[in-house]
């Protein structure tokens, strides 16, 4: 049988690799508030080990579990060479656990525990197209890691705080971005600064066209002047501005009405452009946002749909390297106990799948190939 363990109530910041496949994409189903439940994805011939006896069950249900309490487990399997494999996973009451085991020689690790950075949460993670690298970043600094090994090979600090940051097209190059210091071009191999954008109002936020020649920034709206925000596409090389691209007709009648493109995203393909804009909620007193949508355009600015999520804020959201899907991290703005994350169609405006986590969406990143997604996950364990 199967033994778990109480775990130790503890703040952690964890990446977690969920795959998604191609096609319309449905949540688990539902599982009851005492249960957990355990989906072994084995290779060819493995068999887990049931008190030294290997059986063929991949379906494990967790019973009489307390509500609010963490759980550890070890989960043992037997290859068809005859090697074991030991995995240890985390899990609590309603939670249906997605377990991929592999060979230890399998050329890549399936699900990294990423616990580089100190002090401060993973606020997002984002793969290299080619797959080989995993870009991790918290507050103020970015760690590149093999994402082959989970070594961590380079860090790029800044002093301000971050709100953007991923791969150019070539993977030789990394793009990260400030409100107070700018945009800014890295050399992955170096970590030398080989290009910096200071724009002339605040910097939202950023990404790079796949060609790398340009920069796309999101800029801030004049509340004084009653002007929206809007996306600047820069010259990397020379810092000018090239086209601009306006985010929403919502007439400005107060301060308080200018919104804000808190995330910009491009498609790995060049096809879609989004941006992710928050409207302030007006008043006196304390401000927050409450209106959020993803608006998103063609490669030649024309809209194409729009996204509105009426009762939560956009934690974080990324578009599928086809420009076909949209992820998002969704969860209360000042809140972090619980999150979702949901995934649209841009086709058709139709929603293919959700499932809510336990502790605060930080991140959602696409891995290469589109088939799976990463989500960072700041929670008590």
């Amino acid at each position: 049988m199967l033994r778990f363990h109480l775990m130790r109530t503890m703040l952690a910041a964890t990446v977690f690799v969920a795959t998604i496949g191609f096609g319309p994409v449905r949540a688990a189903d539902p599982v009851a508030a005492d249960q957990a439940v355990l989906e072994l994805d084995l290779p060819a011939g493995a068999k887990v080990l049931d008190n030294g006896q290997p059986i063929e069950k991949r379906k494990f249900t967790y019973q009489s579990l307390k509500p609010a309490t963490m759980y550890t487990d070890e989960v043992r399997v037997q290859l068809a060479d005859g090697g074991v494999v030991s995995r240890r996973i985390v899990f609590k009451a309603g939670w249906n656990v997605k377990l991929p085991v592999r060979p230890p020689d399998a050329q890549r690790p399936e699900v990294y525990l990423q616990d580089g950075h100190t002090g401060d949460s993973v606020r997002r993670a984002e793969f290299s197209r080619d797959g080989r690298y995993l870009l991790t970043a918290n507050d103020t600094n970015i760690i590149l890691w093999n994402a082959e090994t989970g070594e961590p090979l380079r860090t790029f600090r800044h002093q301000t705080i971050l709100n953007a940051m991923g791969f150019c097209a070539d993977d030789r190059r990394i793009y990260s971005a400030t409100q107070m210091e700018g945009f800014f071009i890295w050399d992955r191999e170096t970590g030398r600064k080989l290009d910096a954008i200071k724009p002339e109002r605040t910097l939202m936020s950023a990404a790079v066209t796949p060609d790398g020649r340009h920069a796309v920034l999101g800029l801030s709206g004049n509340f004084f002047d009653k002007e929206q925000s809007f996306l600047s596409f820069r010259d990397i090389s020379t810092g000018q501005e090239v086209r601009r691209m306006r985010l929403t007709n919502r007439e400005i009648k107060t301060n308080f009405d200018t919104p804000n493109a808190s995330q910009v995203m491009v498609s790995a393909n060049g096809k879609r452009i989004a941006a992710v804009i928050a409207f302030f909620n007006g008043g006196s007193g304390f401000r927050s946002y409450d209106d959020f949508a993803v608006v998103v355009f063609d490669s030649n600015g024309n809209p194409v749909r729009e996204v509105r999520v009426p009762t939560l804020a956009i934690l974080d959201a990324v578009l599928s390297p086809d420009g076909e899907r949209l992820l998002l991290g969704l969860g209360a703005a000042f809140v972090g106990r619980e999150s979702q994350w949901e995934l649209w169609s841009l086709s058709d405006g139709q929603l293919l799948g959700r499932d809510k986590v336990a502790g605060a969406i930080s991140g959602v990143s696409f891995t290469p190939d589109g088939k799976k997604f990463v989500e960072t996950v700041s929670k008590p364990l």
